[in-house]
């Protein structure tokens, strides 16, 4: 069976020369130089392995890995991550548990080929998930990618001869001539784009269901829209309410709750005391209604109302959003397993350290270390993605230097690493945790610089090696204290 291969490099020249030395090798080749086009690239290509350049335009390699770990039906293919940084500089989005390697540019082909090799048959991708990966690509990207491509033959630009100038009336009348139904793939385009913008789900469900209403009420055009979302035990449903023009009453919104089994709610509404109250769901006389299940677990229930009659008659559009919103319920629900798995991870992860601590805990002392980019919001607004990347790299570089044998980090999400690090005392930790500090404040890119707030806890627990215990109160740390030390230690 032939090997398939994305590469993603903003350079062409060494694009073409990978390309040509793996296609010459047997391998069937991808190649191309956005990041942002090689994650689409993926579902339509299903490749057995991925290689990027880790610093590009945009969006670097380092966001796109992260990216397909979060993506579940191409989270398994494993990833190269090249660059001509160092290897100690990558180490904290090189998870080689996840199928991710690092190799420096100035290594030669072979060896690249030689990996390759070697991570295909430690991974191998069965036909049915690379199936499955083709179909997930169908299902979000074919319709668009049709609809767009015929819109933009029908709209292929020709230059006028000198005898052919049209004049602003003609153009006119042309653009009133549209159909109604590219009026209608046109609005669908522009709503799934839109929606794919807020699908990074690294806001509150509040702040995503906020902008997804307004996305939706420009094709809808409601008075009244529910989502209710479920978690991926379904042990906890929540409803989003974006009302237009009227007032809910108590009633009819404990009704609703009741009905979709709610036990909160949200509002999107700023109440006007010369509105009309609302009171029950008969004074809507249509209503569109979707409900989605994956996997046969209910993920989300979404439901538009109106007082007029007719109110959405358009099968074709109305297939359109469902399937968007559909492949967006879909996503923030991956998104919630995800995190909800993170804790076992963690676990798994540190057993190697606490066997290594064994063998020190009669001289030294354990310390689980959360270290906070605090202004990364911020930063990360100000910079773009191959900035930011850059700025990261730094900051992991940094840190990295202030390490002794046998510690252990992790980048734990954008704004946080975790340590375990060893001291001999609480006064040996606090001087460590300070010169580490001292380092970060140093750092600055572009005009943007860290700050950073450190908190640690020993791991040395009545007398036992506890991470979790530990964890726990080094994130009391964070979590309920003003920040006015920059580093602080858990008194056990």
């Amino acid at each position: 069976m032939t090997k398939k291969l994305v590469i993603i490099d903003d350079s062409s020249t060494q694009l073409n020369i990978l390309k040509n030395f793996f296609t010459n090798n047997g391998w069937e080749v991808c190649a191309v130089q956005s990041a942002k086009i090689g994650y689409e690239v993926i579902f339509d290509f299903a490749p057995d392995l991925i290689i990027t350049d880790a610093i590009m335009p945009l969006m670097g390699g380092f966001q796109l890995v992260r990216q397909i770990r979060e993506n579940q039906f191409i989270s398994k293919i494993p990833v190269i991550v090249y660059s001509v940084l160092d290897e100690a500089n990558a180490k904290f989005y090189i998870k080689e548990e996840l199928s991710e390697y690092f190799f420096k540019k100035d290594n030669n082909q072979f060896e690249l080929l030689a990996m390759a090799e070697k991570i295909i048959e430690k991974y191998p991708l069965s036909k049915d998930y690379k199936d499955e990966i083709l179909r997930a690509g169908f299902d979000n990207y074919k319709v668009l990618q049709d609809l767009k491509i015929e819109k933009d033959e029908q709209n292929e630009q020709i230059e006028p001869q000198d005898d052919e100038i049209v004049s602003n009336e003609e153009i006119k009348e042309d653009i009133e001539e549209e159909s109604e139904e590219e009026l209608i793939e046109h609005n669908i385009e522009d709503f799934e784009e839109k929606v794919k913008e807020i699908s990074n789900f690294s806001l509150s469900d509040e702040a995503i269901f906020s902008k997804l209403f307004m996305n939706l009420y420009d094709i809808f055009d409601y008075d009244m829209a529910i989502v209710s979302v479920y978690s991926f035990d379904n042990k906890e449903i929540k409803s989003y309410f974006d009302i237009k023009n009227i007032i809910l009453s108590p009633i009819l919104k404990n009704t609703i709750l009741n009905k979709y089994h709610s036990k909160s709610a949200v509002m999107y509404k700023k109440y006007s005391p010369n509105l009309e109250v609302a009171t029950k769901e008969e004074e809507f006389l249509s209503k569109i209604e979707f409900d989605f299940e994956y996997r046969g677990e209910k993920i989300a229930d979404f439901v538009c109302y109106s007082r007029s009659e007719h109110k959405w008659d358009n099968n074709e559009q109305i297939n359109l959003v469902e399937r968007i919103l559909y492949n967006f319920s879909k996503a923030r629900y991956i998104q919630k397993i995800i995190k909800a798995n993170k804790k076992d991870n963690k676990g798994r992860r540190y057993i190697q350290v606490k066997n290594k601590f064994n063998n020190l805990k009669s001289t030294l002392d354990a310390y689980f270390t959360i270290i906070q980019i605090s202004n990364y919001s911020d930063i990360s607004q100000k910079l773009s993605f191959q900035d930011l990347d850059i700025l990261n790299l730094k900051i992991s570089e940094s840190i990295i230097e202030c390490l002794e044998k046998d510690e252990q980090i992790h980048k734990n999400d954008e704004d946080e690493y975790n340590l375990i690090i060893f001291a001999k005392d609480k006064k040996h930790a606090q001087n460590r945790l300070d010169y580490i500090e001292k380092m970060l404040s140093k750092i600055s890119h572009n005009g943007a610089y860290v700050n950073s707030f450190i908190a640690a806890a020993s791991c040395n627990i009545d007398d036992n090696f506890n991470i979790v215990e530990a964890e726990k109160n080094a994130r009391y740390l964070v979590d309920d204290t003003i920040h006015q030390q920059s580093v602080v230690i858990y008194d056990v």
